[in-house]
């Protein structure tokens, strides 16, 4: 069985949500960047709390990374 791995939802713009994903560039990333993944809900939580919008969810697997 695989391990729960946990990813943030949060809002990048008005009605536009999206997951945290990893950065492509130097500050930004782009939907085709893969979601940045955490194999614990604590260290999501810790990055969670550096944005306003954001929540940890349960990352499902099959999900599309």
């Amino acid at each position: 069985m695989k391990e729960k791995e946990y990813a943030i939802f949060l809002q990048i713009d008005d009605g536009e949500w999206d997951y945290l994903r990893k950065k492509s560039g130097v500050n930004s990333w782009t939907t085709n960047d893969p979601v940045l993944l955490f194999r614990n809900k604590d260290d999501a939580q810790y990055e969670a709390d550096k944005w306003n919008t954001a929540s940890v969810v349960e990352w499902q697997y099959g999900m599309v990374k």
